[in-house]
């Protein structure tokens, strides 16, 4: 699971908190439907599916080419994961500058 929300986190450049990115996950797992968001709108066409499985392509790329890369964004998405909402929020607006 940790994988799969690191993957939308880091190629949402941060749009998606930890939290968002566990609720459209769960969704995608228990074969629910995957609600549209602002960013899903924005570049993939209101297509849910088509954002999450670009996510985990590019998320899969990183992690081959640069696994330590991977692993840390995924160690900082878990200790993230653990804060509430609104500090989930404010860690995505500063994703784009952490330098990962």
């Amino acid at each position: 699971m940790l994988w799969y929300i690191a993957a939308m986190v880091e190629g949402s450049i941060g749009y998606h908190s930890p939290a968002s990115a566990e609720i459209r996950v769960r969704a995608l797992m228990e074969d629910r439907y995957v609600m549209e968001c602002e960013r899903c709108s924005a570049c993939f066409e209101g297509d849910s599916i088509a954002e999450m499985e670009y996510d985990f392509k590019v998320f899969g790329y990183l992690e081959q080419k640069n696994p330590q890369k991977a692993q840390r964004i995924m160690q900082i998405v878990k200790k993230v994961a653990k804060w509430k909402d609104n500090d989930q929020t404010g860690f995505g607006l500063m994703y784009p500058t952490l330098g990962i």
